[in-house]
């Protein structure tokens, strides 16, 4: 769920981009099946063209219904890739069904809304209470800036770094997205800025030795430079990030490191913690490119990065959601947020620091507590005044999903010690605590559907791989080192399989109907 120029996205991802597996990487992934590493399979991914399952129906179908309570009135609710039905309920209530019954699961859904516009910042709080124990989400929304805040951020030079990924599996639609992104973000640049370009796939080249005054000679170089990039080999992203993170500062610029790829790579965590050692004062803001991008790395890397995660899945959203990232990375609206409880009592909340309110990025907190107080109050700095809001729990009982939200965000902060190099030995039993009291998935933990009627009288059974689809519009061959990740994909179906329907801080999902 993200917040990009007013506007909320929720996105499911459905599909997969196949996995790059660099050199020597292989040996230390033993939880791949040895079968399936000797190539005994064919793989989990079909072939681009595989449509159907040959009798009128999809291969892998999904159907989605979202019901959204926002806390907040709703402008607009809008379903970017697929056709859907949308139907107001009762207060800030709004559910939203797919248009067909079912629909292939080839590319991600994503659903838009916005709330009502408003000159400040505006706050919501949902509460859920479960065996005896208070949870909340506190979400704070941008206004939009004023004349005196826009003008603040652009007396402030910036030195952006732009990756652009440029693997076999960008190949098509994918790298004239980039391609385009990467021309839209040269385009915001002015001659008090300073730059550089780098492209990554096998190996990494450089446009110049080091970052350049953004004169129009040097920004006509590098769109010339742009122009040429083809799609082809490996994805090799260290020396990229490397170069780019290289950890010294440029005193009187605001670095901004901006990485455009599908993020197609099995060695996350490696990634991960050369972001965080390299980092020093620099923001990584990640772009992801492609009907199906690797949504996981992309927004942890972002996140490691100190910056945010922007989708992109068509070439005609460039433009759009290139040009809210750069309005949104140049104005933060609060700082020093802090989130008081008024009766003083402990709470864990996540993140554990709370981050500065940017244009177009939501500030979402998860607490945890025996009881909350009536009061919640958020504050913060806006500009040289100070502003705060309280925040009482609706009365309209609980909201179904908090606690999960909240337990859910928990792993992910334990998870992340364990990137920053804590012992696994002591985050297992964490993590698996928190999941199983919460029914989660997660790293050390699984759902299993199990259906006792008798289906096989003969008791025989074959075992098979299920295939996903491979993603809308992909044009690549099939990667044959790619990893599997056969846990991953089968839990993905078995959660799908499962679910059938998704509520977003809701408490009800109406039945389906259908004329």
């Amino acid at each position: 769920l993200a917040y990009e120029k007013g506007e909320y996205r929720l996105r499911f991802p459905l599909a997969i981009t196949p996995r790059y597996v660099p050199a020597g990487t292989r040996d230390a992934m033993p939880d791949v099946p040895k079968a399936i590493e000797a190539g005994e399979f064919d793989g989990p991914v079909q072939e681009p063209s595989y449509a159907s399952d040959g009798c009128g129906g999809f291969a892998n179908p999904v159907d989605i219904a979202v019901v959204i309570d926002s806390g907040m009135p709703i402008a607009n609710v809008v379903s970017s890739y697929h056709e859907a039905f949308v139907q107001k309920e009762a207060g800030n209530r709004t559910a939203v069904y797919l248009g067909m019954e079912q629909e292939e699961s080839d590319r991600d859904f994503e659903l838009k809304w916005s709330v009502e516009p408003a000159a400040a910042p505006q706050a919501a709080l949902f509460t859920q209470d479960v065996d005896g124990t208070s949870y909340a989400l506190i979400m704070v929304v941008p206004p939009e800036p004023n004349a005196g805040e826009k003008a603040a951020f652009q007396r402030v030079p910036r030195e952006t770094i732009l990756i652009v990924d440029t693997s076999g599996s960008m190949e098509g639609a994918s790298m004239e997205q980039a391609k385009a992104a990467v021309n839209h973000a040269l385009a915001t640049l002015t001659e008090r800025d300073r730059f550089n370009v780098l492209e990554f796939n096998s190996v990494m080249h450089a446009l110049y030795p080091g970052a350049l005054p953004a004169t129009p000679q040097n920004l006509a170089n590098a769109r010339a430079w742009v122009a040429k990039l083809k799609a082809g080999g490996g994805t090799e992203m260290v020396p990229a990030l490397e170069f780019a993170l290289d950890g010294r500062e440029t005193p009187g610029y605001l670095r901004q490191v901006v990485f455009m790829t599908d993020g197609g790579v099995s060695n996350e965590n490696e990634l991960f913690k050369l972001i965080e050692r390299r980092l020093g004062n620099s923001r990584l803001f990640t772009v992801g490119i492609g009907a199906a991008p690797n949504s996981h790395f992309m927004s942890v890397a972002a996140q490691f990065g100190r910056g945010t995660f922007t989708q992109i899945g068509d070439v005609r959203e460039v433009e759009e959601k290139m040009r809210a990232l750069f309005t949104k990375i140049e104005a933060p609206v609060l700082q020093d947020v802090a989130v008081r409880w008024a009766d003083g009592s402990a709470v864990e909340t996540f993140p554990r620091r709370v981050p500065d309110l940017y244009l177009g990025e939501p500030i979402v907190v998860s607490a945890s507590a025996a009881h909350f107080a009536q009061a919640i109050t958020v504050s913060g700095t806006r500009g040289n005044q100070p502003w705060s809001v309280a925040l009482t729990p609706s009365r309209e009982g609980d909201a179904n999903g908090v606690g999960a939200l909240w337990a859910r965000a928990k792993i992910a902060s334990l998870m992340d010690e364990m990137t920053r190099g804590a012992d696994s030995a002591s985050i297992r039993p964490q993590v698996v605590k928190v999941a199983l009291d919460h029914h989660l998935v997660s790293a050390y933990t699984s759902l299993v559907a199990v259906d006792v009627s008798i289906s096989n009288a003969s008791g025989s059974a074959k075992t098979a791989l299920v295939k996903v689809s491979a993603p809308q519009g992909w044009g690549g061959e099939i990667p044959q080192t790619d990893t599997p990740a056969m846990l991953q994909l089968l839990l993905g179906l078995i959660a799908l399989a499962a679910a059938g329907i998704v509520a977003v801080v809701g408490r009800t999902v109406p039945a389906r109907r259908f004329a």
